[in-house]
C-alpha cells in the first residue's frame, strides 16, 4: 500500500495574511454590530457634522446677502443703462438724424457713457458682488463689515451716475475706457479700499 509522503508542518501552518482575511470579515461584522446596536449614536455623529456644515453655510450666506443683492442688482440696472445707449450708439452709425437736436445724445457722447455704465457700473459691480460672496464662502468665513459694504454699493452707483451723466453733459477726458471725470477716482479709492480691507481680514481669520 502506497503511502503519501506527509506534509511538512509548515506547510499546514496558515499565513499570517491569510488569518488577518479570515479574522477581517469577523471584525467588520461586529462593528457593524455595535453600530446597529447603537444607531443613535452613529446617527447622532453623522447629523452633528452635517447640521454643524449647513449652519455654517447659512451663517455665511446671510452675512453677504446684503452687500451682494445691493451690488448684483446694481449691475443688473447699469446693464440696463448701458444697453440702452449702446442701441442708441449703433442705430446712430446708419441713421445719424435719430435724435440729432439732443445734443447730449450724440454718437460721441453716447459711446463713451455706454462704455462707462458697462465697465464701472455692470462689470464691476457685478465683479465685486461675485468677489465677496466667493472670498466668505471659500475662506467660511462671515463677511466683515455688514453695515459698510452696502454703503460702498450705494457710493458706487452715485460715483457711476455722475459719471456717466457728466460725460453726457460734455465733461469728458476723450480717453477711451476712462471717458469720466478724474474726481470719480477719489470716490473709487474709497469703496476699494474698503473692499480690499475685508478681503484681508477674511484672510486672516
Amino acid at each position: 500500500m502506497i503511502f503519501e509522503p506527509a506534509r511538512p508542518a509548515s506547510s499546514t501552518r496558515k499565513s499570517p495574511s491569510a488569518t488577518s482575511r479570515t479574522v477581517s470579515p469577523a471584525n467588520d461584522i461586529l462593528r457593524r454590530t455595535r453600530m446597529a446596536a447603537s444607531p443613535e449614536a452613529s446617527a447622532q455623529a453623522v447629523q452633528t457634522g452635517d447640521e454643524r456644515e449647513r449652519l455654517t453655510r447659512i451663517q455665511i450666506d446671510r452675512s453677504c446677502r446684503q452687500a451682494v443683492v445691493w451690488y448684483y442688482t446694481s449691475a443688473v440696472f447699469w446693464l440696463l443703462v448701458g444697453s440702452a445707449l449702446a442701441l442708441i450708439a449703433s442705430t446712430k452709425l446708419h441713421s445719424p438724424e435719430l435724435l440729432a437736436d439732443w445734443q447730449w445724445l450724440t454718437f460721441g457722447r453716447v459711446r463713451p457713457a455706454h462704455l462707462a455704465a458697462m465697465i464701472y457700473g455692470w462689470g464691476s459691480m457685478a465683479g465685486v458682488g461675485t468677489l465677496l460672496w466667493l472670498q466668505a464662502r471659500l475662506t467660511r468665513t462671515r463677511l466683515p463689515f455688514p453695515t459698510l459694504l452696502p454703503v460702498t454699493a450705494v457710493i458706487w452707483n452715485i460715483t457711476v451716475a455722475y459719471g456717466v451723466i457728466s460725460v453726457l453733459a460734455g465733461r469728458s477726458t476723450s480717453i477711451e475706457w476712462i471717458e469720466i471725470p478724474p474726481e470719480t477716482a477719489i470716490l473709487f479709492g474709497f469703496c476699494i479700499a474698503v473692499i480690499i480691507a475685508a478681503s484681508i481680514r477674511m484672510f486672516r481669520h
